[in-house]
């Protein structure tokens, strides 16, 4: 079976590949992209939670400084591979008798695909938002 291709298509293959090898390449890029963002915010959740933990049986008392950012080291060391400061962390008691803690945490994510920031948001990055907040164990209340 000999199969004849006519003078005049000859090149049509050629330009219906470069007009959608670029696109494939966007898309997997989106989605890989996508995924990054994913691991990150859960990178994010779990360090909140560890967190929220962590201040939830420990008794704090909320006059001194240095005790809320024991916490706020063990969020920041708990994340992995953000760049987490003592700004991005808030911890707060919260609640009628500040039975409740409250820990969050902000991180900005910049995606390394064109354009995809822009179609999810108004900045030049994702801001990726995590918040956790647990009851106070009966040893932490003061």
């Amino acid at each position: 079976m000999n199969f004849r291709v006519n003078s005049n298509e000859q090149g049509q293959s050629l330009v219906e590949s470069a007009l959608t090898i670029p696109l494939v390449l966007l898309l997997i890029f989106v989605f890989l992209d996508l995924g990054r963002a994913i691991y990150f915010y859960s990178a994010l959740a779990n360090s909140v939670r560890e967190g929220a933990r962590f201040a939830s049986v420990t008794p704090l008392n909320y006059l001194d400084v240095s005790e809320t950012n024991t916490v706020e080291d063990k969020v920041i060391h708990y994340s992995v591979a953000l760049d987490l400061t003592y700004d991005d962390v808030v911890v707060a008691r919260t609640g009628a008798d500040d039975e409740l803690v409250t820990v969050s945490a902000s991180y900005n994510f910049n995606p390394i695909t064109p354009f995809l920031a822009q179609m999810l948001s108004s900045g030049p990055g994702i801001t990726l938002n995590a918040e956790t907040t647990m009851l106070l164990a009966p040893i932490a209340r003061n």
